[in-house]
């Protein structure tokens, strides 16, 4: 379902942070599943000023994944230990383990790291100031979808920037 090759994934930016766009990231027939049954309003809990946000500390996220295989099998396969092994390869991730029962816990200079999934829907129009993800985040994941009504003007790009001096250049764009 998921292609992470790493022979196949150019990693850019790496002086301060690793940027990788993989396209085809999901096959095509299972995202246009996943597209057609992305959360609809009712599910969603917290709603901000930019987005509507679903992630997996709601009970509404587990009732969600409960009537959506597809999204159930996606969510399962990014939590497996394969696509965890992946992503410390790809990104060359060191001293970190995932699971309370690692043996890496009892060394002071390993983190135990997990998995976070979050739902977002932008309102129309909205937008998000630049900013940077958490630095305790290894890495962050979009996966983006949009609507068959969506386009430029509704907002919802999302720009990958890498900082310059005074000004931030645009290094990636998403629709």
């Amino acid at each position: 379902m998921i292609n992470l090759d790493k022979d196949k994934i150019s990693i850019e930016y790496v002086q301060r942070f690793n940027l990788v766009q993989i396209d085809h990231f999901i096959d095509q027939n299972i995202f246009n599943d996943l597209r057609k049954k992305y959360p609809s309003d009712n599910y969603f809990e917290v709603d901000t000023k930019y987005a509507k946000t679903l992630n997996n500390q709601h009970e509404k996220f587990n009732n969600f994944l409960d009537n959506e295989k597809s999204w159930s099998n996606l969510i399962n396969e990014i939590n497996s230990d394969i696509f965890k092994k992946k992503i410390i390869d790809v990104f060359e991730i060191k001293k970190v383990y995932f699971s309370d029962n690692d043996w890496k816990r009892f060394l002071p200079f390993y983190k135990k790291v997990c998995f976070e999934f979050t739902f977002n829907k932008s309102k129309n129009g909205s937008y998000n100031d630049p900013h940077t993800d958490s630095t305790r985040k290894i890495v962050s994941m979009i996966i983006f979808f949009t609507n068959d009504e969506w386009s430029k003007d509704n907002g919802g790009i999302v720009r990958l920037f890498v900082p310059t001096k005074k000004r931030m250049k645009i290094i990636g764009e998403i629709n």
